[in-house]
């Protein structure tokens, strides 16, 4: 049924669509285009939309565990161990803190961790960057792609194929470096968050047991961090001298 509805949709916003003034292969091919840019990644939690997908299984399956380290609830979440080879040793999930089982039992680790995540619950900026990062990746290269099949209709395309290609790349490029820059921003809010509440000398020696630590972490685990977090402590060590 539902291949059939997105037809019947597909044929009637077309034909609206044509009778505004478009030509009749952009109307058609404008939803289609907006099918498979848009809507699969809005719906697509395996490909497109990987964080709600994490979210979803690390909130079925958890315990809570008693902390003094937050006044929001804090839950150990089994599944983070299978979840992106287990480079997430936290995560926030609205008003929640989920731990990695891994960290539960190094207390200098997780009072970290713990204030990471507090630091993203507490982040005005949160919801709004989040909610600018789920527009601008799909919106964005739908408008980039339609605007390419719209000229393309009207014959006012004079590129040749690859420089098409090109600029469609570049514009994409960009996006996902604005996306990074915005996610390390957030993560350089949520740090700055927790170097207040713990103290940066704290927060330089947790740095360097996630990345060289001999017994909180297995080697795996580690491995992921270190490159990160040895810039990460020599700027900490810098603000500490």
């Amino acid at each position: 049924m539902a291949p059939t509805a997105f037809i019947a949709l597909n044929s009637c916003i077309s034909h609206i669509l044509y009778i505004k003034g478009l030509s009749s292969n952009f109307s058609e091919n404008l939803i289609i285009i907006f099918g498979l840019i848009v809507l699969v990644f809005y719906f697509s939690p395996y490909i497109a939309n990987n964080r709600q997908y994490q979210s979803s299984v690390i909130t079925t399956f958890r315990y809570k565990i008693e902390n003094i380290h937050s006044v929001f609830p804090v839950y150990v979440s089994p599944m983070m161990l299978f979840l992106e080879k287990q480079r997430s040793l936290g995560q926030a999930h609205k008003k929640e803190i989920y731990i990695n089982p891994l960290i539960t039992e190094n207390d200098i680790i997780l009072q970290y961790i713990i204030a990471h995540e507090e630091g993203h619950i507490r982040d005005p900026y949160t919801k709004l960057f989040c909610l600018l990062l789920s527009l601008l990746f799909p919106w964005g290269v739908f408008i980039v792609v339609s605007s390419i099949a719209y000229l393309y209709s009207v014959d006012k395309l004079n590129y040749s194929l690859w420089k098409i290609v090109l600029i469609g790349v570049v514009i994409i490029i960009m996006i996902f470096i604005i996306s990074f820059k915005i996610k390390q921003m957030l993560e350089e809010r949520a740090v700055n968050f927790a170097i207040k509440k713990i103290g940066i000398e704290k927060v330089v020696m947790v740095c360097r047991e996630i990345a060289y630590g001999d017994n909180a972490l297995p080697e795996q685990c580690r491995n992921r961090y270190r490159y990160l977090l040895e810039k990460h402590i020599e700027r900490l060590k810098e603000r500490c001298y």
